[in-house]
């Protein structure tokens, strides 16, 4: 007679969910060890409201998520506890707590540091606090399921209502970080003379072109500083504005940024922030007040945050030449003041910098494919047209393309090989670096004759546009071009020009049309391949006004923001938009 089988589902179940929990941790570990570089902040997307919105959802899961993956880890060891030393009194249950608490920091610990690939003494304290919140919140759990029950069913309810007390909470708090109305502050006013003068200010100083042991001393106004506010949250979508007082040693900081969730809902992120800092061989910062939307963040708990990033941006090999060239700087009355020697930039500084701001793609080794097409066509050609180039690069594009299967990156390879041959050589450091060194110069200098209907600047301004949308997005590229014709306007430049800036607008629009998508940019391919013909893709631009300084650009169109300069805009956006290549 076969012995019986007794099985005891309850404790099956409990061994089933503490292995693949297990397995949870080390894969989860893994993935971020193996992504963890892909872990960047991507800054250029911060002009984008859309891009914010998901920002803030992301950062909310991935705290959330370090919080929730650590409170089993802390159920599991105070159980286990609880079962092998009854909790029979308030004094077992005390030292079983502390027992589990301090398993269970060691072991988070241990999965945090693998998964970052840091040692243990270069954790944060927001790792070591976001890990902490979850291991006590998984002790109180496992403590609470082990009292006066020993029913499975029981369990099971009160997880789940200890999860909704944890997670209920958290949702409650994000949602209340947004407001129906932003802040009532109005942001400071800026034009085309204020750009040009803190722009030259900040040229004058360069610290990348000191000598050793060169220093020098940059001082703005609060004036200054909330222009210089105001015309960057100018740059990108969405209803952004920001504004900083100073008052009896004290700096507040107030922001308000709009968020497109649908076309009924868009909420406010207001921000307030009051304390001072200063920086005299080390940092140092007090903050007084920190309210995001409704919700008062307390003080002591800005700490740990402050310092995680202060030590990441310490350890930052891009952020450490700048630190350390910093020996003095304060907030004053007078504005804000800092004083700094020379910066040692290192070798590719540029290239890295931007794909680590989320600005480009490593496209380099395709990139000189492209550029070999060029030339080649460049050294058998007397005379190279706009024509020549375009259906060279698209020709390959499209053979490449069959290969690769992915036309977006050919699009965008051609599109730099373009803008580094015939607009701008250093747009190539961005991207690589990619450099045209090896190249015949007799060859590359045929190249700076292409023109668009004429005007090689024009086909300079079309190309650089093009390649400066796929490094960031069509509102910085647009912000770019309208600032160097901004300075062109100054005395000292050429003037401003509408049709400049439609060359500009041209480029933007076209580059961000090679990439829309896998089936769009490969239509374009197929399109260019067989004929490229200009006027597809670049509109008149003869007829637009040209060369005006200021006097006569703000005397006749209002400057910026001028009730005629809006009208020859909306004209330069009618002539883009109707272009056939961009009609379906």
């Amino acid at each position: 007679m076969a012995p019986e089988l007794n099985f005891d589902m309850e404790k099956i179940f409990r061994s089933v969910m503490v292995v693949f929990y297990i397995g949870i941790l080390f894969f989860v570990s893994l993935h971020i060890r193996m992504h963890s570089s892909e872990l960047v902040l991507p800054i250029w997307d911060l002009q984008n409201s859309e891009n914010i919105l998901r920002i803030l959802i992301k950062t909310f899961f991935i705290v959330s998520g370090v919080t929730l993956l650590f409170i089993p880890l802390g159920t599991i060891i105070s159980f286990i506890l609880n079962k092998l030393n009854k909790p029979e009194s308030i004094c077992k249950i005390g030292f079983n707590a502390t027992i589990s608490l301090l398993l269970g920091f060691a072991g988070s610990t241990a999965v945090t540091a693998f998964g970052l690939k840091l040692t243990i003494s270069k954790l944060t304290p927001l790792h070591l606090l976001l890990q902490s919140i979850g291991i006590v919140l998984g002790i109180i759990t496992g403590t609470t399921l082990m009292l006066r029950t020993n029913r499975f069913w029981i369990y099971v309810i009160k997880f789940v209502v200890i999860a909704g007390l944890i997670t209920l909470p958290l949702l409650s708090m994000f949602l209340l970080c947004f407001e129906a109305k932003p802040l009532p502050f109005q942001p400071s006013g800026y034009d085309s003379n204020d750009k040009r003068i803190l722009i030259e200010r900040i040229r004058h100083k360069d610290p990348r072109k000191f000598i050793v042991g060169q220093h020098q001393t940059i001082m703005f106004t609060w004036n200054e500083i909330n222009k210089l506010f105001a015309w960057g949250l100018d740059i990108g979508s969405g209803e952004k504005k920001a504004k900083i007082y100073f008052n009896r040693g004290v700096v507040t900081l107030l922001a308000s940024v709009r968020l497109p969730v649908t076309d009924k809902i868009s909420p406010y992120v207001n921000i307030e922030l009051k304390g001072n800092a200063a920086y005299d061989r080390s940092i140092w910062v007090e903050i007084e007040k920190l309210r995001i939307g409704h919700v008062a963040i307390p003080v002591v708990a800005f700490d740990p945050f402050y310092r995680s990033a202060y030590t990441i941006l310490k350890n930052d090999h891009f952020i450490q030449p700048l630190y350390d060239a910093i020996e003095h700087f304060e907030l004053s009355d007078s504005g804000f003041c800092v004083q700094y020697g020379k910066v040692d930039v290192p070798d590719r500084f540029g290239s890295q910098l931007m794909s680590k701001l989320g600005a480009s793609s490593p496209l380099a080794s395709i990139i000189y494919g492209y550029l070999d097409q060029l030339i080649v066509m460049g050294r058998k050609s007397p005379s190279i047209t706009m024509k020549d180039c375009m259906e060279t690069v698209f020709q390959h594009a499209e053979k490449c393309a069959i290969e690769s299967r992915n036309p977006v990156d050919e699009n965008q390879a051609a599109v730099f090989a373009l803008a580094i041959l015939i607009g701008y050589e250093r747009i190539g450091k961005l991207v690589g670096p990619v450099t045209l060194d090896d190249y015949p110069v007799s060859v590359v200098d045929k190249f700076g004759t292409v023109s668009i209907n004429g005007r090689t600047d024009w086909a300079r301004h079309f190309l650089v546009s093009a390649a400066l949308q796929l490094l960031s997005n069509i509102a910085t590229s647009d912000a770019v071009g309208l600032l160097k014709e901004e300075l062109d306007g100054d005395v000292k430049g050429s003037g401003f020009s509408f049709a400049d800036y439609l060359a500009d607008r041209a480029g933007t629009t076209f580059g961000a049309f090679a990439v829309k998508d896998s089936l769009t940019a490969t239509t374009l391919q197929a399109r260019i391949s067989e004929e490229f013909i200009i006027s597809d893709y670049f509109p008149e631009a003869a007829d637009l006004p040209e060369n005006m300084y200021d006097e006569e650009f703000i005397s006749v169109y209002g400057g910026v923001g001028g009730q005629k300069y809006g009208e020859i805009m909306e004209t330069i956006e009618r002539r883009i938009g109707r272009c056939p290549a961009y009609r379906k």
